[in-house]
Parts: structure tokens; sequence; C-alpha cells
């Protein structure tokens, strides 16, 4: 995932270096920042907490990064980053656009 360029409403969506993190924060103000879909409130629902914590069992064992969401605050780039997949669920929840849009570009 890491080659793919993801860029809605004119804002990139950075990715980490080995392409399996994705930043919430990026998407969340690619989506018009609406405060009650912030990835911090998203993270609190009992959809997020089950998935979050499905990705992280199916994690263990495996050659992947065992961190799948870190947090960043304070600082020149507050930001919350989350692996590739818990990424594509958080856009579904901001979108049904934004998600097909993220399809598309995972497609391509």
């Amino acid at each position: 995932m890491s080659n793919l360029v993801l860029s809605y409403n004119g804002i990139d969506v950075r990715n980490s270096n080995d392409g399996e993190m994705l930043n919430l924060t990026d998407m969340w103000k690619a989506c018009g920042s609406d405060p009650s879909k912030s990835p911090n409130r998203w993270l609190k629902t009992e959809s997020a907490i089950q998935f979050v914590e499905f990705i992280e069992e199916n994690l263990k064992g495996t050659n992947a990064p065992f961190e799948v969401i870190r947090t960043l605050r304070g600082g020149i780039a507050p930001a919350t980053w989350a692996h590739w997949q818990i990424g594509m669920a958080y856009a579904k929840y901001l979108s049904h656009e934004f998600h097909a849009h993220c399809n598309s570009i995972v497609r391509a």
C-alpha cells in the first residue's frame, strides 16, 4: 500500500514508510473535520473497539508491526495513525463516498 497516493478533497492522506499505517487525522480532515467523527471519538465506539481488537489478535504471530494504533499528541503534527485495515474501516465510518474512493484507489 506504500506506493498508493490517497488524496481526497485536495488533502493527501499520509501513510507510513512501510505502507502499514494510515493517518486517520488526514482522513478526517479530508472529509470535512466533523468533530463528531474525529478519530478519537470513533476509536471509542464499540464497533471500532471490537475491530481494533480483532486486527490486534490477527496480527499476533505475524511479521507485521504489532502497534495498530499510534497517537502523537502535541508538537508540530499531532495525529492518530492506524493499521491500514483500521483506516479502511474508519473511511467507511466517515462517509460512503470517501470509503468508495479509498476502495477504488486500493483496487487500482
